[in-house]
């Protein structure tokens, strides 16, 4: 495995596994601690708000109802009895004492932690041993450690925009964070923002390091591309069409006025280069904006003198919605 891209996993699934576990360790010392020093007692199930479980302790009608805390109502029927537990020391203060709305939580939050662990101690052992020699004849994308780089001189990469770019979008996930960590929802609700932030800030992550660590060369055997994520080379032999695709994202049926005219459709643009084989599929696609341009243009003859292709223009719609 690249040992680049071993660092980043390895230092993602520990810093997951020593989240998750922290939460789950106060979780369950927490609940614990209800059920060894509150008092236990009987009620019925009375309603479900956002504000918690409403329960009336006893089985006469007449009895109070109180609002009892519960990190979820998995497995509670209407009406239904249910375990209580009342604080001794806050008269006011009550939590169900089910099984799932004590343990599910914390067990949930601990098997994340271990399949963290896991996958911690997965990475690590794939960089054990000797490196494997690269092989460039096999196709795709590999994840060991790249051949030697660059092929030639011609050396292009991603400009600095397209680094910050998914920095800048990672704000959202970290938004979603804060969300989840300090906004007042019960414990199983800030799951889905927490999970759902964390794959976003993974993923602008992921893709800023790419792009920063991202570099193509053109040589006599043909194109490679580097990056911490892993490498791919892509034989001259095997590039059947070179192609400039603008790829158009299209709101439909939309209208709005640009330079003083009307136009119904709307949407954004990018633009790409994209070495195909004979039946059109991708086998490297790399940006339009690639620097230095002069490299860039010495790239593209390059493999213009290999393969005697022209870059085509291909245009594709896509509708947005």
């Amino acid at each position: 495995m690249n040992p680049q891209l071993r660092v980043v996993l390895f230092f993602l699934a520990a810093a997951l596994l020593l989240g998750t576990g922290r939460i789950a360790i106060r979780s369950s010392t927490a609940h614990l601690r209800i059920v060894r020093t509150w008092t236990r007692v009987q009620g019925t199930l009375f309603d479900v708000s956002s504000r918690g479980v409403t329960v009336r302790i006893g089985s006469d009608p007449d009895a109070p109802r109180v609002t009892a805390a519960a990190d979820n109502t998995i497995g509670l029927s209407s009406l239904g009895p249910v375990t209580v537990y009342a604080d001794p020391a806050r008269p006011d203060c009550y939590a169900l004492g089910g099984f799932l709305q004590l343990w599910l939580w914390p067990a949930t939050l601990f098997l994340i932690a271990g399949v963290s662990g896991v996958c911690a101690v997965a990475v690590l052992a794939a960089g054990r041993g000797a490196p494997a020699q690269p092989d460039l004849s096999v196709p795709g994308w590999h994840f060991s450690p790249p051949p030697p780089f660059p092929l030639s001189e011609v050396v292009v990469r991603p400009p600095a925009s397209e680094v910050r770019g998914p920095l800048v979008w990672s704000l959202i996930g970290i938004a979603g964070l804060a969300i989840g960590l300090f906004a007042p929802l019960a414990p199983l609700s800030r799951v889905t923002p927490l999970l759902a932030s964390g794959a976003f800030l993974l993923l602008t992550g992921m893709l800023s390091l790419y792009n920063f660590t991202l570099r193509v060369s053109a040589g006599d055997t043909g194109i490679l591309a580097t990056s911490a994520l892993g490498w791919r080379h892509v034989p001259w032999d095997r590039i059947k069409r070179v192609e400039r695709r603008e790829l158009t994202s299209t709101l439909h049926g939309s209208r709005f006025r640009t330079h003083g005219r009307t136009a119904s459709n709307w949407g954004s643009t990018t633009e790409s280069i994209v070495f195909a084989d004979a039946a059109g599929h991708s086998l490297l696609r790399v940006s339009t904006r690639l620097q230095p341009r002069d490299q860039m243009r010495r790239l593209m003859e390059v493999c213009q003198a290999h393969t005697g292709l022209v870059e085509q223009f291909r245009r594709i719609d896509v509708p947005a919605l």
